[in-house]
């Protein structure tokens, strides 16, 4: 799952990046629970490899997530900051 969404160079997250959609940046919703699940937390972990591909792909792309519930080390891990 983890290699199809972001891992390859032909993920989900690296395709719209490229033509023919060539999207700006990706919106990552609750944020704080991607790679989470029971008491297993790899948040920061997701953050920074979907940065990474996104970096690769699109240097520059914008990467949004949702800062109501997200922790600024998330934020950190993402490439920003939290408000």
């Amino acid at each position: 799952m983890r290699e199809r969404t972001f891992g390859r160079d032909d993920s989900t997250v690296a395709r719209w990046l490229r033509e023919p959609y060539d999207l700006d940046g990706r919106r990552i919703d609750v944020a704080n629970m991607t790679g989470r699940y029971g008491q297993h937390d790899h948040a920061n972990t997701v953050a920074r490899a979907i940065r990474a591909t996104m970096d690769a792909v699109k240097p520059g792309s914008a990467l949004l997530l949702s800062t109501a519930t997200t922790p600024a080390a998330t934020c950190s891990a993402m490439g920003g900051r939290a408000p």
